[in-house]
Parts: C-alpha cells; structure tokens; sequence
C-alpha cells in the first residue's frame, strides 16, 4: 500500500520540526497565540450520522416536506438553528462527522450528489467522510463528489480525511485519489486538514479522521489506520506552522460516556494525542459529551469530545475558549440541542426538500418497474398492529428469500437496516422499504445495494446463528443475525450470567409458506441426533439433517462481508470460516469485493437491488400485513425473542420451550 500525500506531507513535516529543534504541544498548555479576539469562545456546530435524513421523524405522511407538530429532526429546523447562531455569536463553525449519506432514497437525488449540496446550502465548514460514504465505494464517492454543485471558485463542502491510503496496485480507488490533495490545489476536494480565520482574528484548524475500528467492506481497497504519532503530527502542524489557536478533529470513529466516563476509539486517541480541543464525534450514534485528560507523559492537555445522536434529531454544541489553560475543563462548554418542533423550519429548505422528492421520483424510481403509482411516499401495504424492528427484520428476510428464491436468508441490522418502518399511519411507503435496505451502490451505477445468492453448509449457518444471535449479538444489536427459511431454539442464560456461552438446542429448516418445518439438529437428543447434535453423518446423505447439506443463502453484500467477519472472530466453535460457496460447493476465498460479484441476483440482464426486493414483497401482501409480523405474542407481551412456535429466533432464557 501506498501513502496518500497527507500521509507523506506528515512524515515531512515532523522531520522538519525535529531538525528545527520545535517543540512538540506536551506540557505548553497549546493555547498558541491566542491574541486576537482574546476573550471570544468559538462556537462549534455538529452533526453527525444523518444517513440522508431530511425530514422529521415521524414525517407527516400527507405531506413530508412539511414539518410536524411533536416531531424531531427535519433539516429546514436545523437550518434554523445555524443561522441563529451566527446571528447571535461572531465566531461560529458548522461541521458534519459523517455519514451524511446512505440511509433513504434522498441520496439519489440530483445525481446522486444531494447529501452534499445540502451540506454546501446549510453553511457547513467541513464534514469527515464515514463509513456509509465510502459504502458507495471509493469510485462512488468520487462520483459523488464530482456531480457536487460547486460555486464559481469551484468550491463545495470540504471532506476531510487525514488517514485514508490509497493502493498502490488496484485502481478501483483511483478516480478518489484523484480528488485528494490540499486545500487551494486545483480539482481537489477531499483534504486531511484546512483552516478557517474567523470574524475575531481567531485560526482554527480542523482534520479527519475515520475510525481504525470502522467496519467497511466496500471501502477496499482503502485503508484507514489511525496512528497515533501520525495524529500528533497534524496537530503540531496546525499549531506551530499553521499557527491556529484552536485545533478540532471532525471524527468518524467509536464513542460513548456511560455514566459520564468516556470510551472508546476516540476517548483512546483523546488520551495519546495532545493539543486538540475538541473531537466532534459520529458513528456510535450516542447523545454523549465528556473532557478526556490526555495520558502522554509531559502533557498537560484535556480534549472534549461531543456526538450528537443521527438522522439530525440533534445538534452537538461547544463554546470554546483556547486561550485558557489546556487543562482547564471550562476551555470547552458542551451541550446537545434538541432540534424539535419549538424551532421553525427555514421555508427555503423546506422548499428544496420537496423538490428532492421529486428529483427521486423522476430520476430515479422511474429507473424500476412501477411501484403503487410511482410516488416515493405510496403506500404498499398497512399494518393493523405494532409492528416492531425484529419483525421488521424477519419480513426483510423473507422478502430476500422470495424474491431471488433462495431457501434460507440472512440479514443483520449492524450491516443493514433490514427494517421496512411503518409511518405515523401505520403505513409502510416506497421510501420505508428503501430505506430498510438502503446501503451501497450497484455495479450497475444505481443506488441502492444488490441481492447476493451464495451457498453455505447446514454446519456454517448452524455455527454462524450461535456465533452471531446467540452470543455477539446478545451483547451488540449489531451482530444478532435474523433467518427466514430457519427456526432456531437457543439459550442464553449461562452467557447472561458469565458462566459459558449462549448455544443453539435445535435447528428446523423451515418450508417457504412456514407450514411445514423440520428438524435437523438438536443437541438436547444425543440417541436420535447422534452426529454432533446433526440427524446424518456428515457428508452421506446430503439431506437434511447431514451437517454437509448445502443450502441457498440470498443477502447482501454487507451482510455477507460482516458475516465473515463474525466468523473470524473468537468465540464458541472457534473460527468456521465462512466463505461463500459455488452451486457446486467450492469456497470462493475472496480478496476483493468484486470477486464477489458472481453471487449477484440478476434478473433479464439487470441487477436485483435489495430494498426493491423488500418493496415488491411487501406489494404482494394484499395491502395489508399478515399476522405473522405482529409484536403481540401469544403470552401478550411485546418482546424479543417470544411467540408463536413458527418464531425463528426462541431463546429459553427467555420463556419456556414451546
């Protein structure tokens, strides 16, 4: 792998400051030279995970753009709160931590480029890249950013990511790496670092970062180590050759404050890095803020870190005031704001938001055979009863396994939504189905992620369920994998208890209409299940019950990359090392993404996109939802896991077998 420049521009300025003998921000306070505008705190604006979110939640279903009494979020109220705010402070900087994009079918609109225009519209000084812009791929991202609206200096938004890599031997990255540079360089529009002067006299430099934890498959071949040396590095840059007062890092990485006490990627770079004033945080999806004493030896530094929850409900805050001590808390005042319905909506954003809506209905639905009457917000069936994420996700699943005809599907809501939300109606529209399936970019240009159709062994999904739903996902949502075409019974109650890990007791592969099921493992029946908890010995039979029965898995991309993932890591069984199989049983043992694009679901030439699957499914449901997908269980509670016997995932350490 090669270095991006910033990389290399990091090693050049850290040998120049040790030849000139400067002295690094340990144990200076880092306040630089804050004379002019002395007295002034600088106020910092941030979001961060918006996921294409322009309306309000819950969005008023007669008619979107316009906001709704009781409702959070909606970009025409963010607006708002910008503008008051330069109207009341002098020194105001707006700023996105990413994942701006890909989470609704507003993405699509105005080529693809809207999350940024609006960015551009809104004000915003900088915005990291996060891991949801990189799922449209390095070449999608640069397309992106090619058809931005740009102003008559060229100019749109600044991205900034200071620790992307580029490859020096695949050229799938290439049309992204064109567009990184520095600042003020002809073309480019991605940077590691920029500065701002403003109104006071007061230079802020601000940098990204994406987090070294981020889980992206479709970013490869990029990489994003973060180093702590190299962070340290554009630090002491900005403060000593840049000269800036202040120094914020707008970063796409893990965080959280429980309790008060901050964790993660962030809260561990907060501690090795010296001279940052605030971290302005996305990716967790957390409403948290803390001070993080920095633990480098000499350094007398605390760093403040804000997130501000998604999908724009929030706005982070901070006053900041880089003259005082690095060590004094009251440099930095942190709030979080609620964007709800006592701020009024900007009428002009309001404005462009319906037009979104349109530009998608005419541009981009048009692009699918016709939904309902071809409007974004057509209703494709109403459900009569709560109807939660879980069974959300099971009707997501068994959408994918109709639709490309696979007898077993797989989705996780750490890699996809996989949830068709119903609106303030009950209602579940073209834009909830798009959004439950909402990730990537077609190799066929289109947004919106692909179906895959691979194989795997009874045994690999048997150890992927116990793996993921009985074990990682009992402790990160994320993991927990929901089956259509499966059944299991589980237990988790050694693993609540931290006396040994969740298992699965049975295994029923299940008919497509579920009427009919059967069991193929159960490890509480040694005499009638004598293979390792299996039916057959392994590899002769090949039918159900033999562990080496092959089975059809429809997914996508996401999700197949995470299961892998899941696969490789420890846990119960060790390593099952879960690659996706041929019709004839061989593993493909992929290296790149693309190796992966013979699993594709194609129908008459054309790429089957997941969240269409998802709509055409819930189409052909006769207008309403069965009860199948109904929250209310049969002991009248409304949990996970619990219900009716044909429920897939039954863990006892929740209720009594069935």
């Amino acid at each position: 792998m090669r270095f991006c420049k910033a990389s290399r521009l990091l090693l050049i300025v850290s040998a120049a400051l040790a030849l000139a003998g400067a002295s690094v921000m340990a144990g200076c306070g880092g306040a630089g030279d804050s004379s002019s505008g002395a007295g002034e705190s600088i106020t910092v604006l941030s979001t961060n995970d918006r996921h294409s979110q322009y309306l309000d939640t819950p969005y008023n279903p007669a008619n979107p753009a316009e906001l709704s009494a009781g409702s959070r979020g909606g970009l025409a109220r963010v607006a708002t709160i910008f503008s008051d705010a330069r109207a009341a402070n002098g020194d105001v900087l707006v700023v996105d931590a990413g994942d701006f994009s890909d989470g609704t079918a507003f993405i699509a609109a105005e080529d693809g480029a809207a999350d940024l225009n609006i960015l551009t519209a809104l004000g915003y000084d900088a915005a990291c890249i996060g891991n949801h812009e990189m799922s449209l791929g390095p070449a999608g991202l640069a397309q992106m950013i090619n058809n931005a609206e740009k102003d008559a200096q060229g100019k749109m938004v600044p991205l900034l990511c200071a620790n992307i890599h580029f490859s020096a031997t695949d050229a799938t990255d290439d049309t992204l790496e064109a567009l990184y540079g520095n600042e003020g360089d002809p073309g480019k529009y991605v940077f590691p670092w920029i500065v701002r002067t403003l109104p006071s006299g007061k230079k802020v430099g601000l940098f990204g970062l994406m987090g070294g934890n981020v889980f992206m498959p479709d970013a490869m071949p990029c990489t994003f180590p973060v180093v702590y040396t190299d962070v340290q590095a554009i630090v002491d840059t900005l403060r000593t050759t840049q000269g800036v007062d202040a120094v914020i890092c707008v970063a796409h990485a893990g965080f959280s404050a429980p309790g008060g006490v901050a964790s993660g990627e962030l809260a561990t770079l907060a501690k090795n890095v010296s001279g940052i004033d605030l971290i302005a945080a996305g990716h967790s999806h957390s409403q948290a803020t803390a001070m993080v004493a920095c633990e480098v030896s000499g350094a007398n530094w605390k760093t403040a870190i804000m997130e501000a929850d998604d999908g724009a409900k929030y706005v982070g805050e901070a006053k900041l005031r880089p003259e005082k001590d690095g060590t004094d808390s009251s440099r930095a005042d942190l709030d979080i704001l609620a964007v709800d319905d006592t701020v009024a909506g900007d009428a002009g954003i309001a404005a462009r938001i319906a037009g979104l809506i349109t530009d998608v209905e005419t541009d981009y639905l048009t692009e699918f055979s016709t939904l309902a009457s071809g409007g974004l917000f057509d209703v494709l069936a109403h459900a009569s009863f709560t109807y939660g994420q879980l069974n959300g996700m099971y009707m997501v699943s068994d959408a994918m396994r109709s639709v490309s005809g696979a007898g077993v599907a797989l989705v996780t809501p750490g890699a996809d939504t996989a949830w068709a939300r119903p609106d303030a109606n009950g209602d579940i529209t073209v834009y909830g189905a798009y959004a439950s399936m909402s990730h990537s970019m077609g190799r066929d240009g289109l947004h919106g992620g692909a179906l895959y159709k691979v194989n795997f062994l009874a045994a690999e999904i048997q150890g992927i369920l116990e793996l993921g739903t009985c074990n990682m996902g009992q402790a990160s949502p994320d993991l927990f994998v929901v089956p259509s075409g499966i059944r299991i019974v589980c237990d988790t109650t050694d693993l609540r208890a931290g006396t040994g890990p969740g298992y699965i007791i049975k295994m029923y592969i299940v008919s497509a209409d579920e009427g009919t099921e059967t069991l193929v493992f159960d490890r509480s029946d040694p005499a009638g299940f004598p293979y390792g908890g299996w039916k057959s010995a392994p590899g002769t039979t090949a039918v159900a019950g033999d562990p080496y029965q092959m089975l059809s898995v429809s997914t996508t991309l996401i999700t197949l990359v995470g299961l892998k993932y899941v696969s490789d890591s420890d846990g119960p069984g060790g390593d099952i090392n879960l690659w996706p199989r041929t019709a004839a049983g061989s593993p493909v043992e992929w290296t790149a993404i693309s190796q992966l694009d013979t699993f594709r679901v194609t129908s008459g030439g054309d790429e089957v996109k997941a969240w269409y699957a998802v709509a055409q499914y819930i189409s052909g449901l006769g207008g309403t939802l069965p009860a199948r997908y109904d929250d209310t269980y049969t002991d009248g509670s409304t949990g996970n896991p619990v219900g009716p016997a044909w429920r897939r995932v039954w863990d006892l350490a929740e209720h009594a077998a069935p």
